[in-house]
């Protein structure tokens, strides 16, 4: 469990879940800024203090991230992918993403986010690198 660095402003409350960058996947990769994979699953445990809020904005830094399982609490809520005018190939450059999504799916206490890639059907996992996810409530 972690206790976050919480901020408030003006009924947004700004939780940084984590700062440093993380590679999933099944290959070395070296223009990643971790070369070397960590596996093909990161989940983080995180505690929200009470909150009144109605909307969640999720925002990451990511590279090669559009076959990416994201969970909340063990709830999948989305697949990124990469925006029509940009081909898979030259997906090496990081972009924030961001995600909305109800508040409910958050409460007061213990919460967990994860990031899985895809496995792809001749069964190597697709390689991603993340990080600086920042979880918003209002």
């Amino acid at each position: 469990m972690l206790l976050l660095t919480n901020s408030t402003y003006a009924g947004l409350l700004e939780v940084i879940v984590e700062t440093d960058y993380h590679h999933l996947g099944d290959d070395t990769i070296n223009w990643m800024h971790n070369p070397s994979p960590e596996g093909v699953i990161w989940e983080k445990t995180f505690i929200l203090p009470p909150f009144s809020a109605s909307v969640a904005t999720i925002a990451f830094t990511a590279a090669h991230i559009q076959h990416t399982d994201i969970t909340i609490n063990g709830i999948s809520i989305a697949i990124p992918i990469v925006e029509p005018n940009k081909v898979a190939d030259d997906d090496h450059f990081y972009r924030t993403y961001v995600i909305t999504i109800p508040a409910a799916a958050f409460h007061p206490g213990e919460n967990k986010i994860g990031f899985k890639p895809l496995q792809q059907t001749n069964g190597n996992y697709d390689d991603i690198e993340f990080g600086k996810v920042i979880l918003y409530l209002q």
